[in-house]
């Protein structure tokens, strides 16, 4: 049992957002009893088992819905191949299995140390976040100037600076340099970040995409990049930018991609 809190660790450390599957209840004849755990990652690989067959899979499908989402599940399972709706397994029992999402905190990159960038680490700091803000001047980056706790990160260049962070998928990073949104956009394109959104016009956008897509970029990895950033709110001021920058990642986060007033969504 050990091991598996040990694998747990590790991959937070790691900066992976895992489920933790057990069986938290049985009735008749199952293939693992009460307290079996495997740890299911991103991908959908396992770390342990709850015995296997189509049970497992099953569970490793939900495990991964969960991870996406960030939602716990409560789920039971008729193990019985004569009942409509059953695992068509020979146990014929029937098992009640939780799925608990066990993640770090958010690690939110944000390149680029001015209006915005600051304002944005003082809201992510709130919420507990992990933040870290690059930037080639290092006057953005003195004490006093960021958020106790919030890391600052210098370079001679961005791209320099943002090579000195680790990036992993529990990554949200923020584009909104003074003078090189194309060359961190094409830094960090290829990273297992969770999230990249980069600030600038319509047309903009449109001419970084462009000129990465001729550098050889995948196109659906340039689709996949939140540009221009932030949800439509009517944002105006660095503050105002900062809370549709967050709102998005959040959604994001939550497994969210259609933002709704909260007066119109269904219960």
């Amino acid at each position: 049992m050990m091991k598996i809190y040990q694998k747990i660790v590790e991959l937070l450390e790691q900066g992976e957002v895992i489920a933790l599957a057990r069986i938290t209840s049985q009735k008749g004849s199952a293939p693992r009893g009460s307290g079996a755990k495997m740890l299911v990652r991103q991908d959908g690989s396992i770390f342990g088992t709850i015995g296997g067959g189509p049970l497992e899979a099953r569970v490793i499908q939900e495990a991964k819905e969960s991870i996406a989402k960030r939602e716990n599940k409560l789920l039971e399972y008729d193990l019985n191949k004569e009942l409509s709706g059953g695992l068509n397994m020979q146990c014929g029992g029937q098992v009640q299995v939780s799925i608990e999402i066990i993640a770090p905190p958010p690690h939110l990159i944000i390149a680029g140390a001015g209006h915005i960038g600051q304002v944005l680490a003082q809201f992510a700091h709130a919420l507990d976040w992990q933040v870290s803000v690059v930037d080639d001047r290092e006057e953005l980056l003195a004490p006093g100037k960021l958020p106790p706790g919030v890391c600052g990160v210098w370079g001679e260049t961005y791209v320099e600076a943002i090579r000195k962070v680790k990036i992993t998928h529990n990554a949200y990073i923020v584009i909104v340099t003074k003078d090189a949104d194309a060359q961190v956009l094409e830094e960090v394109i290829h990273s297992p970040a969770a999230y990249i959104g980069m600030i600038g016009s319509q047309r903009k956008v449109a001419l970084v995409k462009k000129n990465l897509e001729q550098k050889g970029v995948d196109p659906e990895r340039l689709q996949a990049v939140h540009a221009p950033i932030g949800l439509d709110i009517k944002a105006e001021t660095p503050a105002e930018i900062a809370v549709s920058i967050l709102g998005e990642i959040i959604m994001v986060m939550r497994g969210g991609h259609d933002p709704r007033p909260m007066s119109v969504v269904s219960w």
